[in-house]
């Protein structure tokens, strides 16, 4: 088990994540991870740039949890899969409309691909999130 101050070091260490530092507070981007530190409270947050459209959406409960448990880029990684989950289940969703609509082969050739691309990335995270645990990080 992690505290967020811990996590916020572990994010501020880390060589791949982007130093995003704004007036007043410090802050890392990581894999669809944004992790902020105001410099005047030390309050702490975390956000999934990944989705919410034009503005980041604050993690909590459950969803900070793997970021505990885990570190920075443990949590990172289970974040990203989500992500990606949510994006397979997105294209699947457009796939069976295009099907049951207009069934444009361009269409459904251009979403086949997308959920092929999506299917690599969560692999991908699956396979760092068993590495992180294995202690391979």
């Amino acid at each position: 088990m992690y505290t967020l101050d811990e996590v916020f070091n572990q994010a501020l260490a880390d060589r791949f994540a982007g130093n995003v530092n704004g007036v007043g507070y410090e802050a890392r981007i990581n894999h669809g991870t944004k992790i902020s530190k105001d410099e005047e409270t030390g309050e702490i947050e975390l956000f999934n740039i990944s989705k919410g459209g034009g503005y980041y959406l604050k993690l909590m409960g459950l969803e900070i949890e793997s970021f505990l448990e885990g570190g920075w880029r443990h949590g990172t990684y289970v974040l990203s899969l989500s992500n990606n989950r949510s994006r397979l289940d997105s294209i699947e969703r457009s796939i069976r409309r295009e099907v049951n609509g207009s069934n444009n082969p361009a269409t459904l050739r251009g979403l086949q691909k997308r959920r092929v691309q999506a299917l690599e990335r969560y692999s991908f995270f699956n396979q760092l999130i068993k590495q992180s645990k294995n202690g391979a990080d």
